[in-house]
C-alpha cells in the first residue's frame, strides 16, 4: 500500500477538488483507492452528500465508537471507496490532538487489513502544516502539493519545500511528488506566466507538467456531488487529473507487474 497525503499551506487552493478528483482517476486506471479525510470540516463530504458528511468515520474510529470496516464507504466504482472524517471531528481531533499530531491514531487505522489491501491511501488534509495535516504528513511515504496561481503563493513555494524537507530531518521518510499548480485563468496572461515562473523557483522533476484551470466544471462536478469525470458530458479538464494520476504512478511507485514488459506488436 502506497501513501499519498494532499496538502498546502493555505487553504482555497483547490485542494479536496485535487484529492477527489485523483482518487477517481487512479481508481479508474485500475488501482484500488481509498480517498481519507483528515479534515475535521468534513471537505471530501461536503463535496458528495449529506450521507457522507454525517457517516461515521475516522473520529468514531479514535474513540472505539466503530470500527474501520464499519466506516469504510464503498462507491459505485468497485476500485475507490471512502473514509469519511466523522461527525464531531473538530471536538474529537482536539481531545486526541497528540495521538494525531503524532501519527499514532492514524498508523493504527491504516495499519488495518481493509487498508492494507488497497494499492494507494489518498489523504485530503485541513490547510496549513500542522494538526491534523502534521499527522497526515506523518504517515504519507509522498506528498503532492496544490498550489494556487497567484504571485504570493508561488513565490512562498522554496519556503514550502524547505519546511517540508525540515520535517524529513524530524525523522519522518516523505517525499515531494509533485507540485500542482490550480486555478491557473488562461485569459490572463500573468496566471499563465506564473507557470513559467514556478519553473525557476523549483527543481524541475518536483513541478507537475499539467496544470489546472479555473472552470464552471469544478463548481458544477461539486454542486452535483461527483468528480468530474462523472458530469454527463464530462469536460475536458476531467482528462487533465487522469494525466496527473499517469504522471504520479512512476512518482511514487504505483507501477503494474508487468510494465517492463516489451510493446506488444500490433499486427505480428
Amino acid at each position: 500500500m502506497i501513501s499519498l497525503g494532499i496538502c498546502s499551506q493555505k487553504g482555497g487552493v483547490g485542494k479536496t477538488t485535487v484529492a477527489l478528483n485523483v482518487a477517481y482517476a487512479f481508481a479508474r486506471r485500475g488501482w484500488k483507492t481509498t480517498l481519507v479525510d483528515l479534515d475535521p470540516q468534513g471537505s471530501v463530504g461536503l463535496s458528495l452528500s449529506e450521507n457522507v458528511a454525517n457517516a461515521n468515520g475516522i473520529a468514531q474510529i479514535v474513540t472505539g465508537e466503530c470500527g474501520l470496516s464499519e466506516a469504510l464507504i464503498q462507491t459505485r466504482l468497485p476500485e475507490l471507496s471512502l473514509l469519511p472524517v466523522g461527525h464531531q471531528a473538530t471536538k474529537i481531533f482536539s481531545k486526541h490532538y497528540d495521538e494525531i499530531v503524532r501519527g499514532s491514531a492514524l498508523y493504527a487505522i491504516f495499519d488495518q487489513p481493509p487498508l492494507q489491501a488497497m494499492d494507494l491511501l489518498i489523504l485530503d488534509t485541513p490547510s496549513g502544516l500542522d494538526g491534523p495535516t502534521l499527522g497526515a504528513i506523518r504517515v504519507s511515504q509522498h506528498l503532492l502539493v496544490p498550489v494556487q496561481a497567484e504571485p504570493l503563493s508561488v513565490r512562498s513555494l522554496p519556503s514550502l519545500i524547505e519546511t517540508l524537507e525540515g520535517i524529513n530531518e524530524d525523522g519522518i521518510d516523505v517525499s515531494v511528488a509533485g507540485v500542482l499548480l490550480t486555478m491557473v485563468n488562461t485569459r490572463i496572461e500573468e496566471s499563465v506566466a506564473l507557470e513559467e515562473e514556478m519553473k525557476t523557483l523549483l527543481p524541475e522533476d518536483v513541478i507537475m507538467p499539467v496544470s489546472i484551470p479555473r472552470s464552471t466544471s469544478f463548481w458544477q462536478a461539486s454542486a452535483r456531488g461527483v468528480p468530474l469525470g462523472l458530469l454527463r458530458n464530462s469536460p475536458p479538464q476531467a482528462a487533465l487529473f487522469d494525466q496527473c494520476a499517469s504522471e504520479l504512478e512512476a512518482r511514487i511507485g504505483l507501477l503494474n507487474e508487468d510494465s517492463d514488459e516489451e510493446e506488444v506488436s500490433l499486427v505480428d
